[in-house]
């Protein structure tokens, strides 16, 4: 059952991934040895192979670039991820589960105590940090929209002073 919940979670990361605008935030959040799943380890890679050369990673172009020797799973994989679906105001939370389910699987594989800084290390590098989002143009407009009309001016404030 606990790989059920956790393919459903990667399956749910990958389709915010790939069709949202949360690429950085995930990107910045989140690692290929997060993922169980091989095919969604495989996408993940493929898709941050991607951003790093500046293309936005989508189904289409993640798919195009997996052509090869097991492009018949991750094309099936990457049907599933489509019917998925995930606001993207989880991104953080699933972030944070699938990081949270990565620590407990490195935990029950403790052998020595370089192992234990090792995920030392990890938990204080994944702090899940909101400032990594992408802000949506849109973000601040309730606070200008009041503090214009708070305002009793009938101008315009720009960065060129007042129109």
């Amino acid at each position: 059952m606990e790989n059920l919940h956790v393919d459903a979670l990667e399956e749910k990361l990958l389709y915010l991934l790939l069709s949202t605008d949360k690429q950085k935030y995930i990107f910045s959040n989140c690692s290929k040895d997060f993922f169980v799943d091989a095919v969604n380890r495989q996408i993940y890679s493929t898709a941050k192979g991607l951003y790093d050369q500046g293309i936005t990673p989508d189904f289409t172009i993640v798919c195009e670039k997996n052509k090869g020797a097991n492009f018949d799973e991750i094309m099936l994989k990457l049907v599933d991820i489509t019917d998925c679906f995930a606001p993207s105001t989880q991104a953080k939370i699933y972030c944070e589960l699938l990081f949270e389910q990565y620590i407990e699987r490195c935990i029950k594989s403790v052998n020595t105590v370089s192992d234990v800084k090792r995920i030392n290390e990890l938990k204080e590098k994944y702090i899940f940090d909101d400032t990594a989002s992408d802000t949506h143009i849109s973000a601040n407009i309730d606070r200008l929209i009041n503090n214009y009309s708070n305002d009793s001016t009938s101008s315009i404030v720009t960065l060129y002073g007042q129109i």
